[in-house]
Parts: C-alpha cells; structure tokens; sequence
C-alpha cells in the first residue's frame, strides 16, 4: 500500500471513494459478518471509525469501527496492512 506503482491497491477507480487495505480486504470480513448474522438483522444507525493512510500512496493501511445497529447490537472490527519488518512498509514497522 506504500508502494505508488502498486496502482491495483493504491488508485481508486470508476465511482470508488476509495482504495486500500479496507476497501480490499476489510469488505471479506463484513461479508462474513452480515452472512453470518442476517443483513435485515444488522442494520447500522451509528458507525465510528477511524482511518490510517499512507503518506506516498493515499491508501488506507489500517482502520477500526464500531458499529450500533439499530436493534441494540454493537460489533467491531479492525485490520492493518502494517505488518512487522521491512517487507510491507517504509520505514519498517
């Protein structure tokens, strides 16, 4: 995500708000979520969020959420691409 030739995770495309760790990964997980629970059953009123982006690319490298749906459930979630050492991130993490 901090490498700007990486354009298939960094650029965003036709109508996206975005691109990133979130907008690639983060979507599987709520996939899951609203598989798992029933769509009609999480329906948010209330989300919290917070974004970390990368300096060189825009993209978003890690992110957290809480949800209030508006039956009285609450559900969190976060990811990050910054994974320990050299390999994804400069400077390393």
């Amino acid at each position: 995500f901090d490498d700007p030739s990486n354009t298939g995770w960094n650029e965003k495309r036709g109508s996206m708000v975005g691109n990133g760790f979130a907008w690639g990964q983060q979507s599987h997980i709520l996939s899951w979520i609203y598989h798992v629970a029933g769509v009609e059953n999480l329906v948010p009123s209330k989300v919290f969020c917070h974004m970390t982006k990368s300096d060189k690319t825009g993209a978003d490298v890690s992110h957290a959420a809480t949800v209030i749906c508006s039956n009285g459930a609450t559900f969190s979630l976060s990811g990050t691409s910054l994974l320990p050492g050299n390999a994804h991130s400069d400077p390393p993490v």
